[in-house]
Parts: C-alpha cells; sequence; structure tokens
C-alpha cells in the first residue's frame, strides 16, 4: 500500500498467526511489476479496499461502544496476541494504558472493570488481567448481539 501511495520509506513489524513463508523483493521491481501488471494492481487494490473499509469499520465500531463495551472489543482483540496454552491470557495493562487505549476515563476503566469482574467475563489482580478461553468466547458472543 505505502509503494502504491508514494511512500519513500514505511517501517512496520509483521505477526504471523501460523508458519508462513515471505517473499521479500526490492520495492523498485515491486513497483515496476505492480505498474506494468493490471491483474496485480486490481489484486493489490481490492486488498488494499478491503483493508481499509474494514479499518473504518472498526474505528466507528469503536466510537459508539459505552464503556464496557470498549474494553470487551480491546480485550478480545488482545486476547490472540496473549493466549497461552490452555487458552488462558495474561493481558498486563495499568488503568492509565487502558484508558489511552479505549479513551475512558480511568474512573470509567475502574467502574467497568469491577462489573466485568463482578459478572464473570475477566479476572484481574492490578494491572494483571487474566482471560480464559470461556471468557473470551462469552465477550466475544456479548460483542456480536451489539454489533448484530
Amino acid at each position: 500500500m505505502e509503494i502504491l501511495l508514494g511512500f519513500d520509506r514505511y517501517q512496520t513489524t509483521m505477526v504471523a498467526d501460523t508458519d508462513a513463508t515471505f517473499l521479500i523483493i526490492n520495492n523498485n521491481e515491486y513497483k515496476k511489476w505492480i505498474e506494468n501488471d493490471n491483474n496485480a494492481l486490481l489484486m493489490e487494490t481490492r486488498s488494499m479496499g478491503r483493508y481499509l473499509l474494514e479499518q473504518g469499520k472498526k474505528e466507528r465500531l469503536f466510537l459508539f461502544l459505552q464503556g464496557k463495551d470498549r474494553l470487551f472489543l480491546v480485550f478480545t482483540e488482545e486476547y490472540g496476541y496473549c493466549q497461552k496454552k490452555g487458552g488462558k491470557a495474561t493481558l498486563v495493562r495499568t488503568r492509565q494504558e487502558l484508558s489511552d487505549c479505549s479513551g475512558l476515563s480511568v474512573r470509567t476503566i475502574n467502574r467497568a472493570l469491577k462489573s466485568m469482574k463482578d459478572d464473570g467475563y475477566i479476572t484481574y489482580n492490578r494491572s494483571k488481567i487474566y482471560i480464559s478461553e470461556n471468557q473470551y468466547l462469552r465477550m466475544k458472543e456479548y460483542l456480536e448481539a451489539i454489533v448484530a
């Protein structure tokens, strides 16, 4: 995407959920290929369009969610990154960090975490939030009901 948008430099980190093979080519070779192969350009344009639409959808959804619901979204996304064997995840975040990434006040974070703990969605101790696979699935089900 960055090459097609004319960026000279761009740096990112890639993470694969499964074993993966990466094809690495020089950006000038890629640019030449994309400019000369209409099918490749169409394929790349569709891929970029899907990605940008999905990002926009997530941002709009996040904007209109209430406190606890925003945290559910944050936790379900982070669960995949932090999940350990046995389906358990430990998220290490301070209240301020949760506030920063969710756009909620620390006070709202405190209320939401207490409510989530009381309802059995999470277990927490200080800045460690523990989520089991069952809790994760409950959060996903809850979010799907809201979004649908």
